[in-house]
């Protein structure tokens, strides 16, 4: 049996190590990084911990007490944030955000191969709608990289839809999907 639990700082190098893994990313930046860019990644890391307008979650085999899977959020608005000028949220049609500006960007999803196809994921995101709604928050955004079928299969499956596909960052395909509570 799986549990899922709000992250705590014990959870912090799983956290970090997940975000590493680069499993269904093609992008292989962070295997440049000096011990300077990791540990400040450790500390970004620990920031959805501790911060109130972000959270992290992880699946926790009950038996084993191994973690399993985990899932990153944040909340944003769009209208009270100073963008940068390469953000992707200024290359998404406004009418997909609502008026207040208020939305949950969910990403880093990662349940262990063993685990895969037995609703895990599903549980990650439906726990991120349930923290959203708490907030007043109803609408998700996500992003993947366009090959991670899976991935895009299962937001679609929960009634997200496609926004935007193209690069982002790099010249990596990705496909944004939004989903109103």
């Amino acid at each position: 049996m799986v549990v899922l639990k709000k992250a705590t700082r014990a959870e912090h190098d799983f956290l970090v190590w997940i975000d590493i893994q680069n499993e269904g990313c093609s992008s292989t930046y962070k295997d440049t990084w000096s011990s300077e860019n990791f540990e400040n990644h450790k500390k970004m890391i620990m920031q959805f911990i501790e911060d109130p307008n972000k959270l992290a979650y992880v699946l926790v085999d009950k038996e084993t007490k191994e973690n399993v899977g985990g899932i990153y959020a944040r909340f944003r608005n769009r209208i009270k944030e100073e963008l940068p000028r390469w953000s992707i949220f200024l290359n998404i049609d406004q009418s997909h955000f609502p008026g207040d500006g208020r939305f949950c960007e969910s990403f880093q999803l990662w349940v262990h191969p063993d685990y895969r196809r037995k609703g895990l994921a599903t549980k990650l995101k439906l726990k991120l709608e349930e923290e959203s709604l708490k907030r007043g928050i109803r609408t998700l955004y996500t992003h993947t990289e366009a090959t991670n079928t899976h991935v895009i299969e299962l937001n679609l499956k929960l009634g997200y839809f496609e926004v935007r596909k193209g690069p982002i960052w790099d010249d990596i395909p990705r496909v944004s999907l939004i989903k109103h509570l």
